[in-house]
């Protein structure tokens, strides 16, 4: 006959035992760098090597609005002399720019941290069938900078 600490071991060692996997909607990667010479200026950054695609269109099979994670990482390197400048993106879904990414001085990176990998994970609103997701790449106060080898990728 079980106890009731048994009964409790057993439960717990099944919890432990199943492991969920993230589902995949959409990624997108791209090598080599893309530069920003424009201070001030959003541009759409492409997603895809080998393409100008700047949209990638993300597909919500649910029937209504779903809370998704998007992650965006990328080499970013911002050109001046220390504490003059930085590369600031913005992410957008379905023309709305993200909060936690929108306005000029959320710095990606900055002149002072050089060819560095950083990256961002938001909680994404989809609303149900197709959506589209830009990622904007701008420069301020520096003389220019560079995103590059990116990697888009929006799970469950």
């Amino acid at each position: 006959m079980m106890n009731t600490r048994t009964l409790a071991a057993v439960a717990l060692l099944s919890l432990i035992g199943t492991s969920g996997q993230a589902k995949i909607l959409a990624n997108a990667e791209r090598t080599g760098n893309f530069e920003l010479t424009t201070s001030g200026t959003q541009v759409p950054l492409p997603l895809l090597t080998g393409s100008d695609v700047t949209t990638l269109t993300v597909r919500n099979p649910k029937s209504k609005t779903t809370n998704y994670v998007l992650t965006f990482s990328a080499k970013c390197n911002a050109w001046g002399s220390l504490g003059t400048g930085w590369v600031d993106i913005d992410i957008t879904i379905n023309g709305q720019v993200l909060p936690l990414t929108e306005g000029l001085n959320d710095a990606f990176c900055n002149a002072d941290t050089q060819a560095v990998r950083p990256s961002i994970t938001l909680v994404v609103p989809m609303l149900p069938g197709d959506n589209a997701i830009q990622v904007l790449g701008r420069i301020s106060g520096s003389t220019g900078g560079s995103l590059g080898y990116t990697s888009l990728v929006i799970h469950d």
